[in-house]
Order: structure tokens, then sequence, then C-alpha cells
């Protein structure tokens, strides 16, 4: 698989280093990797196990196949750089790894005859070991020249994936659906081990106490689906328990009011949705959240 392609990755991150992994596990040719320094390249090319570059422009000449899995705001600037110096010719294809960018900022890439391509995993990646890990049945969301759209589907199944297909516009509503289940839960969390703190609980027993609870609620989650995994007090209308969680918040934690408002607010669409409490218990959930 893949002998046709010469990989090169610039970007020594989790991703790119991963993908590298991966990738020539799945027979595929892989050139070497480059990085902002010559140690990280070195590093992830031991695991690897590939040639690292200091400089990206020699590492790509000789490549059709290029990934960019570097922080957003380097994506454009490199591949303009990599066509300045003209390491880009037609049939290269070009493919960056960022959630929120479509492929248009490789356009200049395009404009030399290249095939440009957004290929970014839905999965969190916290360290090397996790990300080869959780990338098999990893969906990839794909986006830009539909000629290399059969080539992405190659690369997601070498990697035990699937692949989504978005539009240009689709893009920035996947990333920020990806953050709300990501980024944000993490931040959900955080808060909740505050709440505990507050309550008496040391900081590390914290989330040490509500990881089975969240474990359960995943399992729900995956068994259930949604709206069913759905619990607790507004799942229920237990109207009386949300005037109470309002009064203890106002007068311990009333900073984070709003947000808890707004999340229970929005909590109630669930709820009505799972039909298990009643519509006037559910009013008056809203009215008490609303009242000043």
């Amino acid at each position: 698989m893949g002998k046709k392609y010469k990989i090169a990755l610039i970007g020594a991150g989790i991703i790119g280093t991963a993908f590298g992994y991966l990738f020539k596990k799945a027979g595929y040719h892989i050139l070497g990797i480059s990085s902002r320094t010559f140690k990280s390249a070195k590093t992830s090319a031991y695991l690897i196990e590939c040639p690292a570059f200091n400089n990206p422009l020699e590492l790509v000449k000789n490549a059709n196949l290029i990934f960019l899995a570097v922080p957003d705001k380097e994506i454009e600037v490199l591949a303009s750089l990599l066509v300045k110096n003209n390491t880009i010719n037609p049939g290269d294809i070009l493919i960056h790894t960022s959630g929120a960018l479509s492929s248009k900022v490789l356009i200049k890439a395009k404009d030399k005859g290249a095939h440009i391509l957004s290929f970014h995993p839905l999965q969190s990646f916290a360290s090397f070991e996790l990300a080869i890990k959780n990338l098999a049945g990893t969906t990839f969301a794909i986006e830009g020249d539909k000629e290399v759209h059969p080539l992405a589907l190659k690369l997601a199944k070498s990697l035990k994936g699937k692949i989504l297909i978005l539009t240009e516009e689709q893009k920035p509503l996947y990333h920020l659906g990806a953050c709300f289940a990501s980024n944000y839960l993490i931040t959900i969390i955080n808060l909740a081990c505050e709440l505990l703190r507050e309550a008496g609980f040391a900081k590390k027993e914290a989330l040490k106490n509500l990881l089975p609870l969240i474990k359960g609620t995943l399992n729900n989650l995956i068994n259930l689906g949604l709206p069913k995994s759905l619990t607790g007090p507004i799942s229920r209308g237990d109207f009386n328990i949300i005037e109470c969680q309002k009064k203890t918040l106002k007068k311990f934690k009333p900073d984070l009011f709003e947000l808890y408002k707004n999340l229970s607010l929005y909590t109630l669409n669930l709820a009505k949705e799972k039909g298990k409490a009643k519509e006037e218990d559910l009013k008056k959930i809203s009215l008490i959240l609303n009242e000043v």
C-alpha cells in the first residue's frame, strides 16, 4: 500500500509523529520529518524510524505527498514558503491537519498544479502513545479537491478509520462541535472539581471521585444515545432542586451562575425531547432560571 507515494511530514508534534508512525506501519514510504527545531525532528524520526530533516525544503523537494501537521497560524505561511522555493510540483498532494481551517489556505500550492486537502482526525491527542492507540476507529473529516478524496479514504482506512466529507462552509461548524465535545468537556469537568473542592474535597480527590460518574455517563451515552442518556434534576423536572442549586451557586460561586443558567436552559430542550418530565415542571424550571 502507498508505494507510489513519498510522504514528507512537516511538524513533529503528536499528530505528525503519530501519522508518520502509523502510515509507515501501513506500508507507506516516509521520506522523513522536519520541525521548527532539529531536536524535535530527531525525536519524532526515532519513533517513526525515518530520517530527520533540519530544512523542510530539502525534505519536500523529493516528496509527492506532503503533510503539514503544524499550528494553524503557520500553515498558510509554510505553504507559501514551499511554493516560493519551487518545491511544489504539478500533481503533488499537499495536506494540512487543521480542524478549523479549510484547504483554501493552501491555494498557492493549487495554483502550481498541486492537489490540496484538509485531513483532520476527530480525536483528542494528549500524548504520542495515546494517539497511536486512539486513532483506530476515528472519523477523519476531509475537505478539498475531490480528485484526492479516494486517497483520503485509503489513508483513513490505513489508520483503521473512516471519512466524513465536508464543504468549506461546513468546516468551522464541524470544528466548533469538536471543541464543545472535547475541549469544553474538560472545562466543565474542571468546574465540577472546583465545586467539589468548595464542598470540602481535597484537590486530588475531586477528579478521582468524579471519574466513575463521568465514565458511567459516557457508557450511558454509548448505549442509549441522545437524549435518553440525559439524567439529573432537569430530565426529571425537579424544579425544587433547580431552585436550590440556583441559591447555592449565587451564594458560593456567583460567577458560575450565568454559565449554569445557559447550560440548564439548553438542557431543557433535551429534557423535552426525552419526554420523561412534565411540561409544566419544565416551564417552572425555565421561570426559576430566568428570575433575577
